[in-house]
């Protein structure tokens, strides 16, 4: 399947579902020591930020200050 056949916002969730497997699988700070802890959880709170915002572009779109051409949402 070509990339222009799958929607935007599908793309935009999958790239959401990937950041939240990632940050469960590899930052998991509750599990680590007292100094490894708090890098983890920077690390963990960084990519809820991220995904905060992966999915505020998945529902709003990019807006009129995407540099892509207009009309591709």
């Amino acid at each position: 399947m070509s990339r222009d056949r799958i929607p935007s916002a599908h793309r935009r969730v999958c790239h959401v579902l990937y950041t939240t497997a990632v940050t469960v699988l590899f930052h998991n700070y509750w599990a680590s020591s007292a100094m490894m802890a708090a890098m983890q959880e920077t690390h963990f709170r960084k990519n809820l930020a991220i995904m905060g915002g992966l999915l505020m572009l998945a529902y709003g779109g990019p807006g009129k200050w995407a540099l892509g051409r207009r009309g591709d949402s």
